[in-house]
Formats: structure tokens, sequence, C-alpha cells
């Protein structure tokens, strides 16, 4: 194989991951909008902010300076477990 063909081959490999990682990333995927802790609320019907917070890290809660930020994924199959 000459090397314009490992050239070339290595390039249709990149142009695939390319590919692949739009397809992974794309809406709705690695791009996913956080829950603030009034959707989380709302979503399980809680009605305390203490109840929310003592349970933000099962939640999959991460604080973004002074509020609390909640992945929805994680919100959700905490509801289902419990």
């Amino acid at each position: 194989m000459t090397t314009d063909e490992k050239l070339n081959k290595l390039l249709a490999e990149v142009q695939g991951l390319k590919a692949q990682i739009a397809v992974l990333t794309g809406p709705g995927k690695l791009r996913q909008k956080f829950w603030t802790a009034e959707q989380v609320m709302d979503f399980l019907a809680i009605t305390s902010r203490t109840t929310l917070y003592r349970h933000a890290k099962d939640l999959g809660g991460h604080k973004v300076g002074r509020q609390w930020r909640f992945k929805p994924d994680l919100v959700e199959s905490f509801r289902e477990k419990n």
C-alpha cells in the first residue's frame, strides 16, 4: 500500500469517526439541558426545597455557583426507582 493510499484510508476513517461523534452529540444526547431546582420539584411533586436539597446528590445534582442544576435523565431514573 502506498503512502497516498494509507493517507486516503486514514482520512476515510476520520470522516467516519466525525459522523459517529455527530450522532452521539446530537440534540438530546450529550448536550443535555439541565433542570433547575424548581423544575425538579415540579417533576417529582416535591413541595419542600429542604427535601430536594437533601436528595440532590442522589438526583444527580451539581452546584453551579449558588444554584443547583440537575440532569433530567438521572432525575427520571431516581423517580422510577423510588
